[in-house]
């Protein structure tokens, strides 16, 4: 095995992520009001906030980033596109300067090595 192989357990071993109707479950409310508490709109009273809050705490419940991303029309992805980056002597540094402007901005960085194949640089972009 390759050190970057990622190993996925097969799904029959995963535990499912709790959604939003997991939460309202057990918190005894709706999807809607534990949408309107992540996201903070609408006038939900202290002590059910507080009941959604403890079983978003309780599941482990995290929002669903790519269907906000959808939503907002947004990816938070920086792409950068180069041809044989990897042949450069200042490569390392090059590809750490963009990570870390991406990370420390709340991006992600996608990196496209298009080998020179103007089909590959013209997908990727």
């Amino acid at each position: 095995m390759r050190e970057y192989d990622v190993i996925v357990p097969p799904p029959e071993t995963r535990s499912p992520k709790p959604t939003m109707w997991d939460v309202g479950r057990m918190a005894g409310v709706s999807q809607s009001t534990v949408s309107h508490v992540v996201n903070r709109t609408g006038k939900i009273p202290e002590e059910t906030e507080e009941r959604v809050r403890a079983a978003i705490r309780e599941l482990g419940y995290r929002p669903n980033e790519t269907a906000l991303n959808l939503r907002l029309k947004r990816s938070h992805t920086i792409g950068l596109v180069t041809d044989a980056i990897a042949s450069s002597p200042f490569a390392g540094r090059v590809l750490r300067g963009a990570q870390e402007f991406a990370w420390e901005r709340g991006y992600l960085l996608l990196l496209v090595d298009a080998h020179d194949d103007p089909t590959i640089e013209s997908a990727a972009v």
